[in-house]
């Protein structure tokens, strides 16, 4: 299940009791056995904690699906990360491609969804269109690497067969043109039928006459992030894998910087917001239009009554919100709200966090 998908699944938990469990991990042996002996002792850790902190006629069902995380999870398949999620009603496994800063055990009202938000607003998973008028290669990329080739009943193309359709007409321009938008418009409807690729965008390797060939017959335009121009001949997966990388965080860079941009606008006008208090209650009231929070931004808050909150040390219990960030964060996203994470915003006085509100 993708980052967006499950962060809709789990802000449907009514339980009182969620449990979130997040872990740097490895992959390649040997490392990735160390995984599994810090997962065990996470669990343990969680299993004590529910003891210590809550009723334990309430924990049956949920003591019993953290044991089962524990023989399901297979680390030969981690990322960089992995994040378990457990409830009465629910039991997921999320591994990322983006190591975390909230290593360790987390207990409260709501799931510790950061790692999720951090996943959807960095596109850490995209697609890798190779292209040319002759040929076609889909991959699947994890930060600045190929985890997978696409093999399906399109994808590889390594002969274009509109090109050959009528040898007579091979010097006739207009009808190659012709000929290669149906093919690119093939393959265009080939990559909206993959659900490997839902919801994740594909960098287009290609030169830019193909790329723009592509985008004016293309169903879904904004499919695509962008292009590059590389010699598919005198390259490798890895070199490949690198530089659309390279793209992609080139593209994160430009948007942050347009979401900077737009915070300085709106100094002045009563728009922004950097009080925890009213940043709380403005997400609550569906006003969040853009909340900005750095990523070690980590405040754990109790719930006084339904609309204000406190401080607090603890991060454990009933009434507290273990990871505000993350919970203000899902909160816009439920009211389409959008929700950035960085590593520093550039203005000390919007640090560490800062809501746009609507009005």
């Amino acid at each position: 299940m993708d980052a967006q998908k499950l962060l809709n699944v789990l802000i449907d938990s009514t339980s009182e009791i969620n449990i979130t469990i997040s872990l740097n991990t490895h992959r390649t042996s040997p490392d990735n056995q160390k995984d599994a002996i810090k997962l065990k002792n996470f669990i343990s850790e969680a299993k004590k904690r529910l003891l210590e902190e809550f009723n334990q006629k309430d924990l049956e069902k949920v003591l019993r699906l953290l044991d089962e995380i524990q023989e399901e999870v297979d680390v030969h398949h981690n990322l960089d990360a992995l994040h378990i999620f457990v409830s009465k009603t629910k039991k997921e496994i999320f591994r990322s491609g983006w190591s975390t800063d909230q290593e360790g055990v987390h207990i409260s009202r709501y799931f510790a969804v950061k790692p999720l938000i951090k996943e959807i607003t960095r596109l850490s998973e995209y697609g890798i269109l190779l292209l040319s008028a002759g040929s076609a290669e889909l991959l699947i990329a994890s930060n600045d690497a190929i985890v997978k080739e696409v093999d399906s009943d399109i994808f590889p193309v390594t002969d274009n067969p509109f090109l050959k359709s009528d040898p007579n007409r091979q010097s006739d321009s207009k009808y190659q043109d012709e000929r290669l938008a149906e093919f690119f418009n093939l393959l265009d409807k080939a990559i909206n039928r993959i659900e490997l690729l839902n919801n994740v965008k594909v960098v287009v390797v290609a030169s830019e006459d193909n790329y723009t060939r592509l985008m004016q017959v293309a169903d879904q335009p904004k499919k695509y992030i962008g292009h590059i121009s590389l010699d598919q001949s005198s390259v490798n997966k890895t070199t490949i894998g690198k530089s659309t990388w390279d793209f992609m965080k080139a593209q994160h860079k430009m948007q942050e910087e347009s979401y900077f941009a737009e915070l300085e606008q709106a100094v002045g006008s009563g728009l922004i917001l950097t009080d925890l208090q009213e940043i709380y209650q403005a997400c609550l009231d569906g006003r969040a239009d853009l909340l900005i929070l750095e990523e070690d931004f980590k405040q754990s808050v109790k719930l006084q009554g339904e609309r204000e909150i406190s401080l607090e040390n603890s991060t454990g219990g009933v009434d507290v919100i273990d990871d505000l960030g993350g919970f203000l964060a899902w909160k816009a996203f439920e009211k389409n709200g959008r929700f950035v994470l960085v590593n520093q915003i550039p203005n000390p006085e919007f640090r560490p966090i800062v809501l746009k509100v609507r009005y």
